[in-house]
């Protein structure tokens, strides 16, 4: 959704933001996002940027992603919105 992604003749269409909707505001959370490495501060700018999404409606999603995390029972650790394995080191067989 960045406006750097905008599919135009400059980038021969190429760009994955083909609304072409952009808001620098969005921008600067975004870029701010990916640099903060403190997880309060980019839980804050996920939510403005959210809420910038949400005020404005570029998107409306009619889709959405749901990852499954099937395991034994007798497997503790791995938790539904996990990404994948990244806690593998803690899981333990009761």
């Amino acid at each position: 959704m960045r406006a750097i992604n905008v599919a135009a003749p400059e980038n021969r269409w190429t760009g994955s933001n083909r609304g072409g909707w952009s808001d620098p505001e969005y921008d600067r959370l975004y870029d701010a996002f990916q640099t903060t490495l403190e997880r309060d501060r980019r839980a804050d700018q996920i939510a403005s940027m959210m809420r910038l999404m949400t005020d404005q409606l570029p998107v409306l999603p009619v889709q959405y992603g749901f990852t499954v995390v099937a395991h034994v029972a007798g497997l503790r650790g791995p938790v539904a919105g996990n990404v994948a394995n990244w806690n593998a080191h803690l899981w333990e067989w009761t």
